[in-house]
C-alpha cells in the first residue's frame, strides 16, 4: 500500500465514526435497540471502520502506537459472533464509549498527514 492511501483509509474511518455519532446521538440505549435501521447501519459502519484499520500498514501502526490498531481492526469481531449474531450491548458501548475516544486519535493522525 502506498502512503497516499493512508489518509483515505483514515478519512473512511473518521467518516464512519461521525456517521455513527449522528445516528446514535438522539437515542437512549432502549430506543437504539428499537430502531432496526439505525442499529443495522451502526453495525455496518463498525465493520467499515474495522476493515479500514486492518488495511493500515504495520509501519504506520508502529509509528502511531497511541492508537490501539488491533482493537479497532477487531471491533466488528467484538460486536459480532458467527454463532450468535451481533451483541447489542457491545454495539452500543463501541458506538458511544469507544469510538468517541478513537475519533480524536484518528483526527490527530489526519492532521499530521495533511501537514
Amino acid at each position: 500500500m502506498k502512503g497516499k492511501n493512508i489518509p483515505v483509509l483514515l478519512q473512511e474511518m473518521l467518516d464512519n465514526i461521525n456517521r455513527i455519532r449522528l445516528l446514535t446521538k438522539e437515542f437512549a440505549y432502549e430506543d437504539f435497540l428499537d430502531n432496526d435501521k439505525t442499529y443495522i447501519t451502526t453495525v455496518e459502519c463498525i465493520k467499515k471502520i474495522s476493515d479500514a484499520a486492518e488495511r493500515i500498514p504495520t509501519i504506520v501502526r508502529v509509528k502511531y502506537t497511541f492508537i490501539s490498531w488491533n482493537t479497532i481492526a477487531g471491533l466488528f469481531a467484538t460486536v459480532n459472533s458467527p454463532d450468535l449474531g451481533t451483541d447489542p450491548v457491545k454495539v452500543w458501548k463501541v458506538a458511544t464509549e469507544y469510538l468517541p475516544v478513537t475519533k480524536s486519535q484518528i483526527e490527530q493522525m489526519i492532521d499530521e498527514y495533511e501537514q
